[in-house]
């Protein structure tokens, strides 16, 4: 009769291991509900044209577009607009270091070194952040501008325009303003 000293220990634990096993395994598995937020769609060298009675009245290059699941889009770099009048001629343009389109407010922020500039009257604006409505062909902000023009610098809080940059109303002005003309 051979026995061997490890022979009940060793059928203990394979009969140990199934219910183990058994044991483990029953775990109820929590999932956390996670919501992704990131981009759903990113584009490279993007070029949007806006045209009212087909012809171009404003083109918009970004070297990068990206678009949220709730459908804002995100320009994370340089934003160029080009504004148009009826007869093709570029007439102001505009550029900042970042900008983002919210469409539920039909709207463009643009943030960050901002300069407009109307190529017509020579003027050149120059402020931190700004909003163009397509809809209304106005620009706005109510952040500090500055307006240099070819024979003075105008300086104020707040600004209300066209969206070319060619008739314009600072609501707060803080420099000193030339007055020429005076009635007597």
């Amino acid at each position: 009769m051979s026995s061997c000293a490890f022979g009940k220990p060793v059928r203990l634990l394979f009969l140990l291991f199934p219910f183990c096993l058994l044991l483990f395994s029953c775990q109820e598995e929590v999932v956390a509900d996670v919501t992704y937020s990131g981009p759903v769609r990113e584009t490279n060298n993007v070029t949007l044209l806006y045209s009212d009675s087909a012809r171009l009245s404003v083109k918009l290059m970004t070297p990068k577009e990206v678009v949220l699941a709730n459908g804002d889009q995100i320009y994370p770099q340089q934003v160029n607009l080009f504004f148009y009048d009826k007869t093709g001629r570029e007439t102001s343009t505009l550029k900042a270091d970042s900008g983002r389109f919210l469409p539920q407010q039909t709207i463009y922020k643009v943030k960050g070194n901002v300069v407009v500039h109307n190529k017509v009257k020579n003027e050149t604006l120059l402020t931190d952040e700004l909003t163009w409505n397509p809809q209304t062909k106005r620009i706005y902000t109510d952040k500090p501008i500055k307006i240099n023009r070819a024979t003075e610098q105008l300086q104020g809080v707040g600004l209300n325009s066209t969206q070319d940059f060619s008739d314009y109303t600072i609501r707060q002005v803080t420099g000193t303003v030339t007055v020429r003309d005076l009635p007597e």
